[in-house]
């Protein structure tokens, strides 16, 4: 479809924290394939302060993820309950 627009997408996961094993990953691949295709892509999860640098190193591991602009929320007993 040469005509088609860019969709802008937005994926909300818990966290990227690879700590939770698959799914960060998973998502920050996907997101970053979509961004190769053209789309504005964001990625919102919760981001402990603790856990930045472990996120930080996965972000860098997956190709393309520069191109995904990602939003960490900053973390409450309440969110995270509710998440859970």
């Amino acid at each position: 479809m040469p005509d088609a627009k860019p969709l802008s997408i937005c994926h909300v996961t818990r966290s990227l924290d690879p700590a939770f094993g698959g799914p960060p990953v998973v998502t920050l691949t996907l997101a970053a394939a979509q961004a190769a295709q053209g789309h504005r892509v964001r990625v919102v999860g919760f981001e402990r302060d603790d856990r930045k640098d472990a996120i930080a190193k996965l972000v860098g591991q997956v190709p393309g993820s520069e191109r995904v602009e990602r939003i960490g929320l900053p973390e409450s007993r309440l969110e995270y309950a509710l998440c859970t």
